[in-house]
């Protein structure tokens, strides 16, 4: 039996050769030490296999370091060595640099300013997380950093958890699949297991008699500030209770308030703006004495001629934050005629049941889909009062606060079972009207 000739392995320098096919016409650098000087183009000489191969270079040097790698690849230790170096240079990616790459791919795929801003929030959160627990390098976030992480969001309302979790998922999604930068045995996001439990974000409106207190807070609102008697307090109350007035009335998220645009006001007292949030287009109609209130608004610090509520100075994303402070005072001095509590499913306000909440802005607009859905409007259309991509939003506030459309439903339900004779009922006789009656 023949054995194969075996294909002696290129280890010595004279095993892979740099050599010039032809010199251009005047080269004078032909031989010797001189050789290396030259600048015309190179190609290899493999010795083992005679097989020829351009360097696609005119530099020495250049095609010299191709004609070590060549006769490193024929050593093995040096090619598993190669391969570990390799691998471990592409998984040593700093965490915050691939958290970059991300959002940039997030963004070339057209995802909104708003997601944006939400992945990026997330992320760093996380990356300032990973940095105290000493990891900075990609490949150095293990399932049990995760862990620690998802521990430490824990005590945050269920919605938020679930998206943060989506944020991280999708995050550690694109680097397994997309960049190859972790093998998709080593992902940590299998720490990131399903929350299970519905959300614990109640839709929670104030009541009328709740309102009205926080109105009447308003009017102790600017003697309560420590700088009273400076200029920059004055019609401080006013402007308050104009933006209260506003949300309650339009139904706008406190971030679409502060950023309402004079513009935003048309003639015919209808707001007509895009959210913030989700870019959604927004036309509500406002009462003609709010839209009044509004377009006689006193100036307040810095106030912007273009803008109701909002400065323009620093960035659209902070702006609330001024009024989230001016209602965390606000509702100190609020005598509340009942409790806020969060209601349960099937619980209606002023049952005296659920658990204790702290007021927050976003029950203004909360109070306007629950009284616009109690007066009959549809889910759909409040929806787009809202502007609300889903009605599966709109319907948290339709299932607790439209209880007679439940009863509805059953009556409809009852005179089904009677026409169709379901047990305990009576069909009705021919070109009889079915009761929905029980026998």
């Amino acid at each position: 039996m023949a054995t194969a000739a075996l294909v002696p392995i290129p280890r010595r320098s004279t095993d892979v050769t740099v050599r010039v096919r032809k010199h251009v016409p005047g080269c004078k650098n032909t031989s010797g030490e001189k050789l290396k000087k030259c600048t015309c183009p190179k190609y290899l000489y493999i010795k083992a296999t005679q097989e020829v191969r351009s360097a696609r270079t005119r530099s020495w040097n250049v095609a010299d370091a191709l004609a070590q790698k060549i006769r490193d690849s024929y050593n093995p230790d040096k090619a598993r060595i190669a391969e570990l170096e390799a691998k471990q240079a592409q998984t040593r990616v700093l965490l915050d640099e691939a958290v970059e790459v991300w959002l940039n791919h997030k963004r070339a795929d057209e995802v909104d300013d708003i997601s944006i801003r939400h992945y990026r929030y997330t992320l760093r959160k996380f990356v300032d997380f990973a940095r105290s627990s000493g990891v900075n390098y990609l490949h150095e976030v293990t399932p049990p950093v995760v862990t620690n992480w998802k521990t430490q969001i824990a005590t945050e309302h269920r919605s938020t958890q679930r998206k943060k979790r989506g944020h991280l998922r999708d995050f550690f999604g694109f680097c397994v699949e997309n960049q190859k930068w972790i093998a998709p045995g080593d992902n940590p996001a299998t720490a990131l297991t399903r929350i299970r439990g519905r959300d614990d974000i109640s839709a929670v409106p104030f009541s009328q008699a709740q309102y009205d207190a926080i109105i009447a807070a308003t009017y102790k609102y600017q003697a309560s500030l420590k700088t009273y008697n400076r200029k920059e307090c004055e019609n401080a109350e006013t402007r308050l209770r104009t933006f209260i007035e506003t949300m309650r009335w339009s139904g706008l998220a406190i971030i679409d308030t502060t950023l309402l645009a004079k513009a935003s006001l048309k003639p015919d007292d209808s707001l007509v703006l895009k959210r913030f949030k989700t870019g959604e287009p927004v036309v509500v109609l406002l009462p003609h004495d709010i839209a009044e209130a509004l377009r006689k608004l006193p100036p307040g610090q810095a106030a912007h001629p273009d803008y109701f509520f909002w400065s323009r100075k620093g960035k659209e994303r902070n702006a609330s934050g001024i009024w989230h402070r001016a209602f965390e005072r606000l509702w100190k001095l609020v005598e509340w005629p009942t409790p806020l509590v969060a209601l349960a499913d099937g619980e209606q306000p002023g049952d005296g049941t659920g658990d204790p909440i702290k007021p927050h802005p976003h029950m203004f607009r909360h109070m306007f889909a629950a009284h616009a859905l109690q007066h009959g409007m549809s889910v759909p259309d409040v929806a787009r009062l809202l502007g609300q991509r889903s009605t599966a939003t709109t319907l948290r506030y339709y299932h607790n606060f439209v209880p007679e459309e439940a009863e509805r439903l059953k009556e409809k339900v009852r005179a089904m079972y009677a026409a169709h004779g379901a047990p305990g009922y009576k069909k009705p006789k021919s070109g009889a009207k079915p009761h929905a009656r029980r026998a």
